[in-house]
């Protein structure tokens, strides 16, 4: 199992991690902050077990302040009064002191890592043009005009492999993020629940249907994980909002949706659609309020990796 915790080094594909700081370090500084003859600050408990951080009961961690490139940041010599950490931030006390491993941590550091956002723009390029070839014929159908709001899915995930790319260069605009982060969580979902609907009422699983279920939730799954990392604001939420919104106009009153597996519940999925608009919001707001959960892995965001960091990593 996959652990990040206080490690000097860690390996992510064809990339490293760097640790923010070395095994102990922080444990040390704690405490020799004010102990109480238990090795502890005095007024302070012991959050989430042994060598974590002692936190008092508004979640605050003696003598850490904020520094960056640092996930625990030791003010030198300790003392002073509390001050809020990284590591409890504005999640609160339950998240004080909490330290992520195995899946979660790993969920936490791809969308800073470059080797994990360079696998993701070539895994949503390539699943686009895929995912061209359902829409052909109701293309050729369709007028040009209307080709924006045709092939939902793919121009989503080629939307998020752009932003991906962008966000690898620094240049990634906040309107950008939004549009496709809100887009790719929806019709990844979309399509789970549309083509989950019929597996459940069919009992045919197979194999092509399966790869479709699977790699949808992969979709949502990758705009949430960036969702958290890269919170976009409310503006541009808004803005993207306004565009999925017309999208759904377009799909069930224009008729421009993606084929169905039972046309006679579209008045159904059309509901569902709307339904999952509003989740792609809450989604992103519940990120936005929760943080990145990068500063709970022990990874130094600041380090080599980290997306629009030219030249630190190969």
């Amino acid at each position: 199992m996959l652990a990040l915790e206080f490690e000097p080094l860690l390996h992510f594909g064809s990339g490293h991690v760097a640790a923010a700081s070395a095994p102990g370090v922080a444990r040390e500084e704690l405490e020799r902050v004010g102990p109480d003859g238990q090795g502890r600050p005095a007024g302070f408990r012991k959050s989430f077990g042994d060598g974590q951080v002692w936190t008092d009961s508004h979640g605050h961690a003696p003598g850490l302040r904020p520094r960056p490139g640092r996930l625990l940041g030791p003010t030198p010599g300790g003392g002073g009064d509390p001050v809020d950490s990284p590591v409890t931030g504005s999640t609160g006390e339950r998240a004080a002191g909490r330290r992520l491993t195995g899946l979660a941590a790993l969920f936490a550091v791809i969308p800073h890592h470059r080797g994990w956002l360079r696998l993701l723009v070539a895994v949503n390029v390539l699943g686009s043009i895929y995912g061209f070839n359902w829409y052909v014929a109701q293309l050729a159908r369709t007028p040009w005009y209307l080709w924006p709001v045709t092939p939902d899915s793919p121009l989503s995930s080629l939307g998020f492999g752009i932003y991906l790319a962008l966000r690898l260069s620094g240049r990634a605009a906040p309107w950008f993020g939004a549009l496709v982060q809100l887009a790719t969580f929806k019709y990844g979902l979309w399509t789970v629940v549309v083509l989950g609907q019929y597996l459940l009422a069919t009992g045919d699983a197979n194999p092509e249907l399966l790869l479709l279920l699977s790699t949808h939730a992969g979709m949502a799954l990758e705009a949430y994980l960036m969702m958290r990392a890269d919170p976009a604001p409310g503006p541009a939420l808004a803005l993207a909002m306004g565009w999925l919104a017309l999208n759904d106009a377009f799909d069930y009153l224009v008729g421009t949706h993606p084929t169905v597996p039972d046309p006679s519940l579209i008045d159904v999925v059309a509901v569902e659609a709307a339904a999952l608009t509003w989740l792609a919001l809450a989604a992103a707001l519940t990120a936005r309020r929760r943080g990145d959960p990068v500063r709970y892995t022990g990874w130094n965001p600041d380090g080599p990796g980290m997306p629009g960091k030219r030249g630190s990593q190969p």
